[in-house]
């Protein structure tokens, strides 16, 4: 798989709009998030709120470790979902 990048508030492009879609598909409490590119303010508060859930800085920047624990999760997400 690619390197992803690191992501912070006003951040746009294709890498911003897979974290919010993966973001958005994991949990109800992040369905205010839109699904724009744009690494937004609310982006930034669901990204804090992942990160504190997840026992991570809670910085709001999605480096390596976000990155992998989000990966992680929609990953066993998918699973639950292809073994129903």
């Amino acid at each position: 798989m690619p390197q992803l990048p690191v992501l912070r508030r006003y951040y746009e492009g294709p890498s911003v709009r897979l974290l919010q879609m993966n973001l958005y598909g994991l949990n109800q409490n992040y369905n205010g998030l839109m699904v724009t590119g744009v690494f937004d303010s609310l982006t930034e508060e669901v990204v804090r709120n992942f990160q504190a859930e997840h026992r991570l800085v809670p910085d709001g920047i999605v480096g390596p470790a976000t990155w992998g624990v989000l990966l992680e999760e929609v990953r066993r997400v998918q699973e639950r979902l292809n073994s129903a």
